[in-house]
């Protein structure tokens, strides 16, 4: 049975018309639509912030998607025709690409590039791409990341591997349990509307997960778990099995002097 086609549009404002500078989330399902329509419809509505393009079967991302100046999550879940992602809006830190296995090597590299993921809070979700080599540490088979550090809690960007996913259609990412010190805490990624209707997905092959990691998004304070001038443990665990793991120190915040990577198999 074929699924229903969807757009909907989202804005804030009394006015009446709805102008499309007000518009800040639109979604579009379940459609064949062409190129040309897709880069007309981003020019008209260049202000939206959330842009949801979901089950469509074009093959290439328009250019117009760079003129989205307030765009910040891109979602292009079973778009399995696309291949090209030529241009990336300038304020993205959230997407998700869920079984778009046609994407080419160098649209993916483009997506890993370290400077985009430095500069913002990123989570993103691609797949059947590896672990960037920009990374300082890499691991691989086990069920979380463990590491070590002293005094504050690092500034880092997690990276995994894995034919599983916690990922929800709507708000993306969903709290990860982080134990330091024997005390657990819960990271959000900033996510406070993270819905009941979670769960674990099984996708049709293996996905990489990157995203920052920050003390400012925890759900709790976890100073009261921290040795101070002493070292910390810290394990991040996930609920199913990685195929490859990694870290990498945001060098501008943390130094390299207090932070230790604990992974056997590195």
């Amino acid at each position: 049975m074929s699924r229903m086609a969807e757009f909907s549009i989202e804005y804030r404002t009394n006015d009446s018309p709805m102008p499309s500078s007000r518009v800040e989330y639109i979604c579009l399902e379940n459609c064949n639509v062409s190129l040309d329509y897709l880069s007309d419809r981003l020019l008209l509505f260049a202000n939206v912030k959330e842009l949801h393009l979901t089950n469509i079967q074009f093959t290439v991302l328009p250019e117009s998607i760079k003129e989205c100046k307030f765009l910040w999550r891109l979602v292009l879940d079973n778009c399995k025709e696309l291949r090209e992602i030529q241009e990336i809006p300038p304020c993205l830190t959230m997407l998700s690409a869920l079984n778009c296995k046609s994407l080419t090597s160098s649209s993916k590299s483009k997506l890993l590039n370290q400077k985009l993921h430095e500069a913002g809070n990123t989570w993103f979700l691609l797949p059947e791409a590896k672990i960037p080599e920009w990374f300082d540490h890499q691991g691989s088979i086990g069920f979380s990341i463990s590491f070590r550090f002293r005094n504050k809690f690092p500034a880092i960007i997690l990276c995994y591997v894995s034919p599983f996913t916690w990922k929800s259609r709507d708000t993306g990412p969903v709290p990860f349990r982080v134990i330091i010190n024997g005390k657990t805490f819960f990271f959000t990624h900033g996510l406070n509307d993270i819905r009941r209707t979670d769960r674990r997905l099984y996708v049709d092959t293996h996905h990489l997960h990157l995203f920052h990691m920050e003390m400012e998004n925890f759900k709790d304070n976890i100073d009261k778990a921290l040795l101070e001038n002493k070292w910390s443990h810290a394990e991040v665990h996930f609920g199913f099995s990685l195929m490859y793991s990694g870290i990498h120190v945001l060098k501008d915040k943390s130094s390299m002097e207090d932070f230790q990577f604990t992974n056997p198999d590195i």
